[in-house]
């Protein structure tokens, strides 16, 4: 397999130039928003922190996320900024409560309490035990694919903003890992080839966790 620099500069290349806005990490500041506005009804984020700061921990969440991970593609559909896609290079790490607290677990104890900590931590286990399970140890994680039109919007650019990497995997053998946790969301993902592995409840709670790899 290719090394992780060749396929981070590779993958950035193939989206240059089919038109897509990659940012730089002293931009990254700029998406928060967009994904404050997107996940605030995020059912998972609500079982974190109720609806009333579900947008606030998950700009947290993803801050935290994007910070500790090896590699990352973050990227706009063009400068209007109507798709938002993160592909974080992941290492399974079963022991990520340490790199949590040290990264950001502190803001979220101040938005929610040691209660709000325990879950994301829960959270965190479940979700790279599934994944240590299905690859092992490396994969590209696709960790947000937000759009401004909602999931209608989500089917509309999931051939733009995923195919390039989704295909990119395919040819080169890189497995490739995304979840969600409402079925109306499937969709666009098997449209750009994901195939869905399996799903599971998010422990203490009654949220699916669905499973899809490419």
């Amino acid at each position: 397999m290719k090394s992780e620099n060749t396929q981070f500069f590779e993958i950035k290349k193939i989206l240059e130039e089919k038109g897509l806005v990659v940012l730089r990490p002293d931009e990254y500041e700029d998406i928060y928003e967009l994904v404050q506005r997107y996940y605030k009804d995020d059912a998972l984020m609500k079982w974190f922190a109720g609806r009333d700061k579900a947008g606030i921990v998950s700009e947290k969440m993803f801050k935290i996320a994007v910070s500790f991970s090896k590699e990352s593609l973050i990227y706009y559909d063009s400068k209007e900024r109507n798709a938002l896609t993160i592909w974080l290079h992941s290492d399974v790490d079963l022991k990520k409560i340490f790199k949590i607290l040290k990264n950001g677990g502190s803001d979220i104890i101040n938005l929610g309490g040691l209660n709000l900590l325990k879950k994301v931590i829960v959270y965190e286990y479940f979700a790279n035990r599934i994944k240590h399970r299905q690859f092992g140890k490396h994969c590209w994680h696709l960790f947000v694919f937000a759009v401004k039109d909602g999931k209608a919007g989500r089917y509309i650019y999931s051939e733009k903003m995923l195919n390039p990497i989704t295909k990119y995997a395919w040819e080169n053998n890189i497995p490739c890992y995304a979840e969600v946790n409402k079925p109306e969301d499937i969709p666009a993902l098997q449209k750009a080839g994901f195939q869905i592995r399996g799903s599971e409840k998010v422990p203490g709670s009654d949220i699916n966790h669905y499973v899809l790899m490419i």
